[in-house]
Protein backbone atom coordinates (compact mmCIF):
# COMPACT_ATOMS: atom_id res chain seq x y z
CA UNK A 1 0.00 0.00 0.00
CA UNK A 2 1.77 3.52 -0.68
CA UNK A 3 -0.29 6.87 0.55
CA UNK A 4 -0.47 9.60 -1.73
CA UNK A 5 -1.82 12.87 -0.95
CA UNK A 6 -2.56 15.90 -3.56
CA UNK A 7 -3.37 19.45 -2.99
CA UNK A 8 -3.61 20.82 -6.56
CA UNK A 9 -7.30 20.18 -8.44
CA UNK A 10 -5.12 19.20 -11.89
CA UNK A 11 -3.25 16.95 -10.28
CA UNK A 12 -6.33 15.22 -8.39
CA UNK A 13 -7.79 15.11 -11.60
CA UNK A 14 -4.95 13.51 -13.52
CA UNK A 15 -4.58 10.85 -11.10
CA UNK A 16 -8.53 10.02 -11.35
CA UNK A 17 -7.96 9.25 -15.16
CA UNK A 18 -4.92 7.47 -14.54
CA UNK A 19 -5.96 4.92 -12.21
CA UNK A 20 -9.06 5.01 -14.38
CA UNK A 21 -10.99 5.24 -11.13
CA UNK A 22 -15.11 4.89 -11.80
CA UNK A 23 -17.71 4.75 -10.25
CA UNK A 24 -20.51 6.48 -7.96
CA UNK A 25 -17.91 8.21 -5.63
CA UNK A 26 -15.71 9.29 -7.68
CA UNK A 27 -18.01 10.89 -10.02
CA UNK A 28 -19.48 12.65 -6.92
CA UNK A 29 -15.86 13.52 -6.53
CA UNK A 30 -15.82 15.53 -9.75
CA UNK A 31 -18.90 17.29 -9.09
CA UNK A 32 -17.05 18.54 -5.83
CA UNK A 33 -13.50 19.60 -7.63
CA UNK A 34 -15.95 21.40 -10.09
CA UNK A 35 -17.27 23.05 -6.63
CA UNK A 36 -13.95 24.08 -5.32
CA UNK A 37 -12.56 25.03 -8.93
CA UNK A 38 -15.64 27.73 -9.25
CA UNK A 39 -15.08 28.76 -4.99
CA UNK A 40 -11.45 29.27 -5.57
CA UNK A 41 -10.89 26.51 -2.20
CA UNK A 42 -8.18 24.73 -1.18
CA UNK A 43 -8.68 21.29 -1.10
CA UNK A 44 -6.81 17.97 -0.17
CA UNK A 45 -6.98 14.78 -1.55
CA UNK A 46 -5.38 11.69 -0.35
CA UNK A 47 -5.46 8.21 -1.43
CA UNK A 48 -3.78 4.79 -0.99
CA UNK A 49 -2.52 3.31 -4.07
CA UNK A 50 -2.13 -0.57 -4.56
CA UNK A 51 -2.04 -2.80 -7.55
CA UNK A 52 -2.04 -0.04 -9.67
CA UNK A 53 -5.45 0.88 -8.17
CA UNK A 54 -7.16 3.13 -5.93
CA UNK A 55 -8.30 1.60 -2.70
CA UNK A 56 -8.87 4.36 -0.41
CA UNK A 57 -9.81 8.24 -0.95
CA UNK A 58 -10.64 11.47 0.55
CA UNK A 59 -11.03 14.92 -0.59
CA UNK A 60 -10.31 17.37 2.50
CA UNK A 61 -10.23 20.75 3.35
CA UNK A 62 -8.48 22.43 6.68
CA UNK A 63 -10.30 25.25 8.49
CA UNK A 64 -11.32 26.82 12.14
CA UNK A 65 -14.83 24.85 12.67
CA UNK A 66 -16.19 24.91 16.21
CA UNK A 67 -17.09 22.30 18.99
CA UNK A 68 -19.05 23.24 21.90
CA UNK A 69 -18.14 26.56 21.66
CA UNK A 70 -14.45 26.16 21.02
CA UNK A 71 -12.63 26.73 17.90
CA UNK A 72 -10.28 23.96 16.60
CA UNK A 73 -7.99 23.87 13.47
CA UNK A 74 -10.23 20.84 11.82
CA UNK A 75 -9.51 18.42 9.05
CA UNK A 76 -12.52 18.10 7.18
CA UNK A 77 -14.45 16.22 4.65
CA UNK A 78 -15.13 18.21 1.89
CA UNK A 79 -18.56 19.13 0.51
CA UNK A 80 -20.49 18.38 4.10
CA UNK A 81 -22.00 21.83 3.47
CA UNK A 82 -23.40 21.52 -0.19
CA UNK A 83 -24.85 17.92 0.62
CA UNK A 84 -26.47 16.21 3.26
CA UNK A 85 -23.98 13.32 2.98
CA UNK A 86 -20.12 13.07 2.29
CA UNK A 87 -18.32 9.66 1.31
CA UNK A 88 -14.82 8.10 1.53
CA UNK A 89 -14.00 5.26 -0.51
CA UNK A 90 -12.26 2.62 1.25
CA UNK A 91 -12.03 -1.32 0.79
CA UNK A 92 -12.48 -3.76 4.09
CA UNK A 93 -8.50 -4.13 4.00
CA UNK A 94 -7.54 -0.79 3.51
CA UNK A 95 -9.76 1.14 6.22
CA UNK A 96 -7.54 0.95 9.22
CA UNK A 97 -4.38 2.15 7.06
CA UNK A 98 -6.56 4.55 5.59
CA UNK A 99 -7.81 5.66 8.84
CA UNK A 100 -4.34 6.01 10.06
CA UNK A 101 -3.12 7.84 7.55
CA UNK A 102 -6.03 10.12 7.63
CA UNK A 103 -4.61 10.78 11.39
CA UNK A 104 -1.01 10.90 10.26
CA UNK A 105 -1.49 13.84 8.11
CA UNK A 106 -3.73 15.92 10.35
CA UNK A 107 -0.97 15.39 13.13
CA UNK A 108 1.68 16.87 10.74
CA UNK A 109 0.14 19.48 9.67
CA UNK A 110 -0.90 20.80 13.29
CA UNK A 111 -4.29 19.75 13.12
CA UNK A 112 -6.72 19.54 16.48
CA UNK A 113 -9.28 18.10 15.45
CA UNK A 114 -10.83 15.12 12.57
CA UNK A 115 -14.23 15.64 11.73
CA UNK A 116 -15.96 13.20 9.10
CA UNK A 117 -19.45 14.23 8.74
CA UNK A 118 -22.31 12.46 7.16
CA UNK A 119 -20.79 9.47 6.22
CA UNK A 120 -22.81 7.52 4.00
CA UNK A 121 -20.62 4.60 5.09
CA UNK A 122 -20.11 3.78 8.66
CA UNK A 123 -15.99 3.01 9.93
CA UNK A 124 -17.19 1.05 12.68
CA UNK A 125 -15.08 2.03 14.89
CA UNK A 126 -15.47 1.79 18.64
CA UNK A 127 -12.64 4.13 19.50
CA UNK A 128 -14.64 6.96 17.80
CA UNK A 129 -17.60 9.10 19.13
CA UNK A 130 -20.19 9.27 16.11
CA UNK A 131 -23.76 10.00 15.50
CA UNK A 132 -26.23 7.86 13.33
CA UNK A 133 -28.88 9.84 11.36
CA UNK A 134 -31.27 8.64 8.85
CA UNK A 135 -32.32 10.17 5.20
CA UNK A 136 -35.60 9.66 3.91
CA UNK A 137 -35.14 8.37 -0.06
CA UNK A 138 -37.64 7.77 -3.01
CA UNK A 139 -35.99 5.70 -5.31
CA UNK A 140 -38.55 5.27 -8.10
CA UNK A 141 -37.41 1.61 -8.80
CA UNK A 142 -39.65 0.50 -6.14
CA UNK A 143 -42.27 1.94 -6.78
CA UNK A 144 -44.62 0.56 -9.80
CA UNK A 145 -45.32 3.88 -10.84
CA UNK A 146 -42.53 5.55 -10.22
CA UNK A 147 -42.87 8.74 -9.72
CA UNK A 148 -46.66 9.01 -10.18
CA UNK A 149 -46.62 7.80 -6.62
CA UNK A 150 -45.36 11.25 -5.15
CA UNK A 151 -47.74 13.43 -7.78
CA UNK A 152 -50.73 11.34 -7.76
CA UNK A 153 -50.90 11.84 -3.82
CA UNK A 154 -54.50 13.24 -3.44
CA UNK A 155 -53.55 15.69 -1.03
CA UNK A 156 -50.37 17.07 -3.93
CA UNK A 157 -53.47 17.53 -6.21
CA UNK A 158 -55.69 18.26 -4.11
CA UNK A 159 -53.69 21.66 -3.25
CA UNK A 160 -52.36 22.53 -6.61
CA UNK A 161 -55.77 22.02 -8.18
CA UNK A 162 -56.19 24.88 -5.80
CA UNK A 163 -53.72 26.99 -6.81
CA UNK A 164 -54.49 26.37 -10.24
CA UNK A 165 -58.25 27.22 -10.11
CA UNK A 166 -57.40 30.46 -8.00
CA UNK A 167 -54.25 32.09 -9.32
CA UNK A 168 -52.19 32.48 -12.68
CA UNK A 169 -49.92 30.00 -12.24
CA UNK A 170 -46.49 29.09 -13.53
CA UNK A 171 -43.57 26.91 -12.79
CA UNK A 172 -40.07 27.07 -13.81
CA UNK A 173 -36.86 24.92 -13.15
CA UNK A 174 -33.36 26.74 -13.70
CA UNK A 175 -30.28 25.04 -14.00
CA UNK A 176 -26.55 26.35 -13.11
CA UNK A 177 -26.30 29.73 -14.77
CA UNK A 178 -30.04 29.99 -15.55
CA UNK A 179 -29.71 30.64 -11.54
CA UNK A 180 -29.09 34.70 -11.06
CA UNK A 181 -28.41 36.89 -7.68
CA UNK A 182 -32.15 37.89 -7.46
CA UNK A 183 -33.18 34.20 -7.33
CA UNK A 184 -31.11 34.39 -4.46
CA UNK A 185 -32.07 36.78 -2.73
CA UNK A 186 -35.56 36.12 -3.12
CA UNK A 187 -34.82 32.86 -1.54
CA UNK A 188 -32.88 34.00 1.30
CA UNK A 189 -36.14 36.60 2.34
CA UNK A 190 -38.73 34.17 1.92
CA UNK A 191 -36.93 32.03 4.06
CA UNK A 192 -35.87 34.35 6.97
CA UNK A 193 -39.48 35.06 6.67
CA UNK A 194 -40.63 31.83 6.56
CA UNK A 195 -38.74 30.59 9.86
CA UNK A 196 -39.38 33.60 11.77
CA UNK A 197 -42.96 32.82 11.25
CA UNK A 198 -41.94 30.37 13.71
CA UNK A 199 -39.45 32.40 15.77
CA UNK A 200 -36.46 30.33 14.36
CA UNK A 201 -33.31 32.03 13.05
CA UNK A 202 -33.00 31.42 9.61
CA UNK A 203 -29.64 29.95 8.17
CA UNK A 204 -29.44 33.16 6.11
CA UNK A 205 -29.49 35.34 9.03
CA UNK A 206 -25.30 34.79 8.50
CA UNK A 207 -24.89 37.29 5.00
CA UNK A 208 -22.09 35.01 3.92
CA UNK A 209 -24.78 31.90 3.40
CA UNK A 210 -26.32 33.77 0.20
CA UNK A 211 -22.20 33.76 -1.68
CA UNK A 212 -22.28 30.02 -0.44
CA UNK A 213 -25.18 29.07 -2.44
CA UNK A 214 -23.78 31.12 -5.42
CA UNK A 215 -20.77 28.93 -5.07
CA UNK A 216 -22.50 25.80 -5.49
CA UNK A 217 -25.52 26.89 -8.15
CA UNK A 218 -23.58 24.87 -10.77
CA UNK A 219 -24.60 21.44 -9.41
CA UNK A 220 -27.88 23.43 -8.51
CA UNK A 221 -31.80 23.18 -9.17
CA UNK A 222 -33.25 26.12 -8.73
CA UNK A 223 -37.63 25.39 -8.98
CA UNK A 224 -39.47 28.46 -8.75
CA UNK A 225 -43.74 28.67 -8.15
CA UNK A 226 -45.76 31.84 -8.91
CA UNK A 227 -48.90 32.62 -8.63
CA UNK A 228 -49.30 36.53 -10.69
CA UNK A 229 -46.25 38.24 -9.98
CA UNK A 230 -45.55 36.46 -6.51
CA UNK A 231 -43.62 33.49 -5.48
CA UNK A 232 -45.78 31.47 -4.11
CA UNK A 233 -42.97 28.83 -3.07
CA UNK A 234 -39.40 27.76 -4.00
CA UNK A 235 -37.12 25.46 -3.88
CA UNK A 236 -32.95 25.14 -4.23
CA UNK A 237 -31.36 21.46 -4.12
CA UNK A 238 -28.31 19.71 -6.03
CA UNK A 239 -28.20 17.84 -8.78
CA UNK A 240 -25.96 14.02 -8.43
CA UNK A 241 -26.32 12.00 -11.62
CA UNK A 242 -29.26 10.01 -11.38
CA UNK A 243 -30.37 11.85 -7.48
CA UNK A 244 -31.88 15.05 -6.72
CA UNK A 245 -30.86 16.22 -2.96
CA UNK A 246 -34.05 18.07 -1.31
CA UNK A 247 -31.80 21.17 0.31
CA UNK A 248 -33.62 24.34 0.50
CA UNK A 249 -37.30 24.36 0.16
CA UNK A 250 -39.47 27.94 0.92
CA UNK A 251 -42.76 28.93 1.27
CA UNK A 252 -44.29 32.81 0.59
CA UNK A 253 -46.14 32.80 4.18
CA UNK A 254 -48.99 34.91 2.83
CA UNK A 255 -50.37 31.51 1.20
CA UNK A 256 -49.75 29.16 4.05
CA UNK A 257 -53.23 27.83 3.94
CA UNK A 258 -52.29 26.46 0.36
CA UNK A 259 -49.50 23.72 1.33
CA UNK A 260 -47.32 25.42 -0.82
CA UNK A 261 -44.61 23.05 0.25
CA UNK A 262 -47.20 20.27 -0.89
CA UNK A 263 -47.19 21.93 -4.60
CA UNK A 264 -43.83 22.28 -4.85
CA UNK A 265 -43.24 18.23 -3.91
CA UNK A 266 -45.65 17.68 -6.79
CA UNK A 267 -43.91 19.74 -9.22
CA UNK A 268 -40.30 18.76 -8.29
CA UNK A 269 -41.88 14.70 -8.66
CA UNK A 270 -42.56 15.83 -12.01
CA UNK A 271 -39.37 16.90 -13.14
CA UNK A 272 -37.86 13.91 -12.04
CA UNK A 273 -39.98 12.20 -13.75
CA UNK A 274 -39.43 14.07 -16.86
CA UNK A 275 -35.75 14.00 -16.54
CA UNK A 276 -35.17 10.07 -15.47
CA UNK A 277 -34.26 10.91 -12.17
CA UNK A 278 -34.04 7.95 -9.87
CA UNK A 279 -33.39 9.09 -6.63
CA UNK A 280 -35.33 11.98 -4.65
CA UNK A 281 -33.52 12.68 -1.39
CA UNK A 282 -35.04 14.58 1.37
CA UNK A 283 -31.89 14.90 3.15
CA UNK A 284 -31.79 15.20 6.60
CA UNK A 285 -34.20 16.37 8.83
CA UNK A 286 -37.27 14.59 10.82
CA UNK A 287 -40.16 16.28 8.82
CA UNK A 288 -43.34 14.25 8.78
CA UNK A 289 -43.84 14.62 5.25
CA UNK A 290 -40.13 13.04 4.28
CA UNK A 291 -41.70 9.95 5.54
CA UNK A 292 -45.40 10.28 3.46
CA UNK A 293 -43.52 10.53 0.61
CA UNK A 294 -40.17 8.06 1.00
CA UNK A 295 -40.04 4.46 0.23
CA UNK A 296 -36.56 3.96 2.09
CA UNK A 297 -33.96 4.54 4.50
CA UNK A 298 -30.30 5.63 3.74
CA UNK A 299 -28.25 6.27 6.74
CA UNK A 300 -25.16 9.28 7.45
CA UNK A 301 -22.70 8.74 10.39
CA UNK A 302 -20.65 11.67 11.74
CA UNK A 303 -17.45 10.78 13.81
CA UNK A 304 -15.20 13.26 15.79
CA UNK A 305 -11.66 12.45 16.30
CA UNK A 306 -9.45 14.34 18.47
CA UNK A 307 -5.70 14.33 17.61
CA UNK A 308 -3.47 14.10 20.28
CA UNK A 309 -4.71 14.00 23.74
CA UNK A 310 -4.47 17.64 24.66
CA UNK A 311 -7.37 17.92 22.17
CA UNK A 312 -9.36 15.08 23.73
CA UNK A 313 -9.16 16.18 27.41
CA UNK A 314 -10.40 19.69 26.31
CA UNK A 315 -13.38 18.19 24.24
CA UNK A 316 -14.28 16.40 27.43
CA UNK A 317 -14.17 18.92 29.28
CA UNK A 318 -15.98 21.13 27.46
CA UNK A 319 -18.52 18.37 26.83
CA UNK A 320 -18.66 18.66 31.36
CA UNK A 321 -18.93 22.24 31.13
CA UNK A 322 -21.90 22.41 28.89
CA UNK A 323 -23.89 19.88 31.10
CA UNK A 324 -23.08 22.13 33.75
CA UNK A 325 -24.21 25.32 31.86
CA UNK A 326 -27.04 23.65 30.85
CA UNK A 327 -27.92 23.18 34.53
CA UNK A 328 -27.03 26.71 35.03
CA UNK A 329 -29.68 27.78 32.01
CA UNK A 330 -32.05 25.72 34.35
CA UNK A 331 -31.64 27.66 37.26
CA UNK A 332 -31.88 31.04 35.26
CA UNK A 333 -35.54 30.03 33.60
CA UNK A 334 -35.98 29.09 37.46
CA UNK A 335 -35.18 32.51 38.91
CA UNK A 336 -37.06 34.48 35.73
CA UNK A 337 -40.22 32.52 36.39
CA UNK A 338 -40.47 33.25 40.15
CA UNK A 339 -39.46 36.57 39.53
CA UNK A 340 -42.47 36.44 37.38
CA UNK A 341 -44.97 35.44 40.03
CA UNK A 342 -43.50 37.98 42.37
CA UNK A 343 -44.61 40.81 39.57
CA UNK A 344 -47.64 38.99 39.68
CA UNK A 345 -48.03 39.08 43.42
CA UNK A 346 -47.21 42.22 43.88
CA UNK A 347 -49.78 43.55 40.89
CA UNK A 348 -52.21 40.82 41.78
CA UNK A 349 -55.76 42.00 40.14
CA UNK A 350 -57.01 42.15 36.61
CA UNK A 351 -59.16 45.10 36.09
CA UNK A 352 -62.02 44.48 32.83
CA UNK A 353 -63.17 47.50 31.32
CA UNK A 354 -66.77 48.40 29.00
CA UNK A 355 -68.04 50.83 27.01
CA UNK A 356 -70.23 51.21 24.11
CA UNK A 357 -68.88 51.28 20.55
CA UNK A 358 -70.09 53.60 17.91
CA UNK A 359 -68.74 57.06 20.07
CA UNK A 360 -68.19 59.93 18.00
CA UNK A 361 -64.92 61.06 19.56
CA UNK A 362 -62.94 60.32 17.40
CA UNK A 363 -61.17 62.61 15.21
CA UNK A 364 -59.24 62.04 12.00
CA UNK A 365 -55.32 63.36 11.41
CA UNK A 366 -53.85 64.83 8.84
CA UNK A 367 -50.35 63.41 9.81
CA UNK A 368 -51.53 60.02 11.12
CA UNK A 369 -53.07 56.82 9.40
CA UNK A 370 -55.50 54.19 10.94
CA UNK A 371 -56.22 51.11 9.53
CA UNK A 372 -58.03 47.92 10.58
CA UNK A 373 -56.96 44.67 8.93
CA UNK A 374 -59.80 41.76 8.17
CA UNK A 375 -57.28 39.38 6.22
CA UNK A 376 -54.43 37.95 6.67
CA UNK A 377 -53.07 38.24 3.39
CA UNK A 378 -53.49 41.94 3.99
CA UNK A 379 -51.72 42.10 6.90
CA UNK A 380 -49.05 40.45 4.95
CA UNK A 381 -48.80 42.93 2.76
CA UNK A 382 -48.94 45.79 5.45
CA UNK A 383 -46.26 43.82 7.89
CA UNK A 384 -43.61 43.51 4.76
CA UNK A 385 -43.72 47.51 4.43
CA UNK A 386 -43.34 48.38 8.34
CA UNK A 387 -41.14 45.08 8.67
CA UNK A 388 -43.09 44.00 11.42
CA UNK A 389 -41.74 40.41 12.42
CA UNK A 390 -44.80 37.95 11.11
CA UNK A 391 -45.65 34.65 13.18
CA UNK A 392 -47.65 32.01 13.60
CA UNK A 393 -50.00 33.44 16.01
CA UNK A 394 -50.69 35.97 13.38
CA UNK A 395 -52.41 33.59 11.35
CA UNK A 396 -54.30 32.29 13.63
CA UNK A 397 -55.69 35.04 15.04
CA UNK A 398 -57.09 35.67 11.63
CA UNK A 399 -58.66 32.31 10.75
CA UNK A 400 -60.30 32.62 14.05
CA UNK A 401 -61.87 35.95 12.54
CA UNK A 402 -60.14 38.21 15.05
CA UNK A 403 -58.89 41.82 13.52
CA UNK A 404 -55.48 44.13 13.67
CA UNK A 405 -55.64 47.75 13.96
CA UNK A 406 -53.02 50.26 13.58
CA UNK A 407 -52.17 53.94 13.64
CA UNK A 408 -49.16 54.89 11.91
CA UNK A 409 -47.43 56.73 8.92
CA UNK A 410 -45.62 56.96 6.02
CA UNK A 411 -42.34 55.82 7.99
CA UNK A 412 -43.17 54.07 11.33
CA UNK A 413 -46.07 52.15 12.62
CA UNK A 414 -46.70 53.78 16.37
CA UNK A 415 -49.57 50.94 17.93
CA UNK A 416 -51.10 47.78 17.29
CA UNK A 417 -53.59 45.84 18.65
CA UNK A 418 -56.53 43.50 18.10
CA UNK A 419 -60.20 42.82 18.79
CA UNK A 420 -62.01 39.33 19.06
CA UNK A 421 -65.63 38.33 18.91
CA UNK A 422 -65.47 35.04 20.19
CA UNK A 423 -63.46 35.95 22.93
CA UNK A 424 -59.46 35.54 24.04
CA UNK A 425 -57.09 33.61 25.76
CA UNK A 426 -56.08 35.62 29.12
CA UNK A 427 -52.69 33.75 30.21
CA UNK A 428 -52.16 35.97 33.16
CA UNK A 429 -55.62 34.26 34.03
CA UNK A 430 -54.98 30.97 31.99
CA UNK A 431 -58.33 30.93 30.73
CA UNK A 432 -61.02 32.48 28.05
CA UNK A 433 -62.94 35.47 29.05
CA UNK A 434 -65.69 35.35 26.40
CA UNK A 435 -68.41 38.61 26.87
CA UNK A 436 -71.25 39.16 24.52
CA UNK A 437 -69.64 41.80 22.18
CA UNK A 438 -65.39 42.52 21.02
CA UNK A 439 -62.52 42.08 23.22
CA UNK A 440 -59.55 44.30 22.80
CA UNK A 441 -56.62 42.84 23.33
CA UNK A 442 -52.40 42.82 23.02
CA UNK A 443 -51.78 46.42 22.71
CA UNK A 444 -48.19 47.49 21.66
CA UNK A 445 -46.70 51.05 21.22
CA UNK A 446 -43.10 50.42 20.19
CA UNK A 447 -41.09 52.21 22.96
CA UNK A 448 -39.55 55.02 20.90
CA UNK A 449 -43.35 56.22 20.67
CA UNK A 450 -44.74 55.34 23.91
CA UNK A 451 -46.20 58.37 26.66
CA UNK A 452 -47.23 60.68 23.55
CA UNK A 453 -50.93 59.19 23.48
CA UNK A 454 -50.80 57.04 20.57
CA UNK A 455 -52.60 54.12 22.50
CA UNK A 456 -55.81 56.22 23.23
CA UNK A 457 -55.87 57.37 19.88
CA UNK A 458 -55.72 53.69 18.62
CA UNK A 459 -58.65 52.90 21.18
CA UNK A 460 -60.87 56.04 20.38
CA UNK A 461 -60.48 54.86 17.25
CA UNK A 462 -61.64 51.34 17.68
CA UNK A 463 -64.42 52.53 19.65
CA UNK A 464 -65.73 54.48 16.56
CA UNK A 465 -66.21 51.80 14.87
CA UNK A 466 -68.38 49.19 16.55
CA UNK A 467 -71.92 49.62 17.74
CA UNK A 468 -71.60 47.06 19.56
CA UNK A 469 -69.96 46.24 23.59
CA UNK A 470 -66.29 46.45 23.78
CA UNK A 471 -64.22 45.13 26.68
CA UNK A 472 -60.43 45.61 27.06
CA UNK A 473 -58.39 44.89 30.28
CA UNK A 474 -55.17 46.10 32.09
CA UNK A 475 -53.13 44.70 35.07
CA UNK A 476 -53.41 47.07 38.43
CA UNK A 477 -49.95 47.75 38.01
CA UNK A 478 -50.13 48.92 34.22
CA UNK A 479 -51.23 52.63 35.62
CA UNK A 480 -50.28 54.09 31.87
CA UNK A 481 -52.28 51.72 30.01
CA UNK A 482 -55.62 52.13 33.08
CA UNK A 483 -55.29 56.02 32.60
CA UNK A 484 -55.74 55.73 28.75
CA UNK A 485 -57.97 53.57 28.83
CA UNK A 486 -60.66 55.36 31.25
CA UNK A 487 -59.51 58.59 29.61
CA UNK A 488 -61.08 56.78 26.32
CA UNK A 489 -64.55 56.26 28.35
CA UNK A 490 -64.12 53.08 29.14
CA UNK A 491 -66.24 51.67 32.80
CA UNK A 492 -64.61 49.70 35.08
CA UNK A 493 -66.57 46.23 35.71
CA UNK A 494 -64.93 43.56 37.16
CA UNK A 495 -61.77 42.78 39.08
CA UNK A 496 -60.10 39.50 39.02
CA UNK A 497 -57.58 38.27 41.72
CA UNK A 498 -54.47 36.58 40.02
Amino acid sequence: MKSIILDNLKDIRSAIKDYNASGTYFEELINLLDISETRSDKVIFLYIEEGGEIIAAGLFSIDKRQVLGLAYSTLYLYGYSFFDYNQLYFSVSSRNEFIHQIKKYARSNAVDLIMLDNLKNSLLVGEFSYLRNTIQIFNSSLSENGFDFISKKKSLKRHRNLVCKDFDYKVEHLKGEQIEDEHFKCLARLHKERWGFDNIDSAFKNLDRISFYKGIKENGLMTILKVGDEVLAMHFGMLSKDRIIWHTPVLNIKYFSLSPIEVLLYETSEFCKENKIKYFDFGLGDEEYKNRFSNSEEYVFSYLIPVGIFTKIKISFTKLLAEVLNLRNLITVIKKNVKFLKDILNNNKLYFYKIKGGVDNFDESKELKFIRITKYADFINFARSYDIKIQRFHLLRFSKGNYFYCIYNDSSCFCSGWTSKEGVFISELNKFYCPNGYVMYDFNTLSQFRRKGYYKLLLKYIVSLYKKELYIYSLRGNKGSNKAIQSVGFNLIRKFKL
